[in-house]
């Protein structure tokens, strides 16, 4: 039996966790970097014991791959799916910003892959923040926005905006958490459990649109429980291309573009989770 009443209920559990634990490393002087704070909540959301939320498991990579860090698939068989592709960042602590919001992938913005990749595949594109403030009420109760009037200052551990609130910050210089989280579009991460509270903030989202089914090699891995393998024909082909400015393993297809060495490179969630609200009609 799970020790969670719903998905908005662990989600709340996520970002308290996420909170605490980005201030208690903060206090210990211990790093703790996104993808390990993204491994820390696909743990709990394993161990939750919900049956309506599934982990698509991939086997190891055989070749060089950028990923997203999430790829959500939230909805039902009956009434459709809406695609997430999903870019985690951490706080900065001491200086309250997203220090890597301009981080390049071989000389490309990260931003702009993420978003051409959710353009191809017509996902939503958002950005997870997990935060952590050393002062908390007086600074956050002017940003929250959900769809209740509770307020909880570790609801802010872990919170979700739109990619085009990112490009917009970058293109005014501001990273910092006061400038993202005063945009109406910057909502807590469990409204995304809440199918209610998604539609109710839809207008927000970059891409919305309802897919009618799941794809089949995700259908196929949650019947049969097979991991995904990233290889062509059983996950959609996403190719961008890379300025090669190291001696990283890419792929060895290459092509000059503008005056420059490019790879193309296959681009593809790391975790993909599947949040069903229908009644066990994945296989419909």
């Amino acid at each position: 039996m799970s020790r969670f009443v719903n998905l908005v209920d662990l989600f709340q559990h996520l970002s308290k966790n996420t909170w605490e634990r980005i201030g208690d490393g903060y206090e210990l002087s211990i790093s703790q970097s996104e993808e390990t704070l993204t491994d820390n909540n696909l743990l709990e959301i394993k161990r939750s014991g919900l049956k309506n939320i599934h982990i698509v498991k991939f086997n190891k990579p055989k070749e060089a791959l950028y990923g997203i860090d999430w790829e959500w698939w939230i909805g039902s068989q009956r009434n459709g799916w809406i695609k997430f592709a999903v870019q985690a960042k951490k706080i900065y602590v001491p200086s309250k910003s997203y220090n890597t919001l301009d981080h390049k992938v071989k000389g490309r913005l990260q931003l702009d892959i993420l978003d051409e990749y959710a353009r191809k595949s017509q996902a939503v594109p958002l950005y997870c923040f997990y935060n952590y403030l050393l002062d908390t009420e007086p600074i956050l109760k002017p940003f929250w926005r959900d769809c209740t009037d509770l307020f909880t200052p570790t609801e802010f551990g872990c919170t979700v905006t739109p990619s085009s609130i990112v490009r917009q910050a970058l293109i005014v210089k501001q990273k910092k958490f006061e400038f993202i989280h005063q945009q109406r579009q910057t909502i807590p991460l469990y409204c995304l459990g809440n199918l209610g509270c998604i539609f109710k903030f839809r207008n927000n989202f970059d891409n919305f649109m309802i897919h009618g089914n799941l794809p089949s090699h995700i259908k196929y891995s949650l019947q049969t429980d097979v991991p995904l393998r990233e290889i062509e024909h059983e996950f959609p082909k996403m190719h961008f291309e890379i300025r090669n400015d190291s001696d990283d393993e890419l792929p060895k297809r290459r092509n000059n573009v503008n005056n420059g060495e490019f790879s193309k490179v296959s681009v593809m969630p790391k975790r993909i989770l599947v949040i069903n609200f229908g009644e066990n009609d994945y296989y419909d």
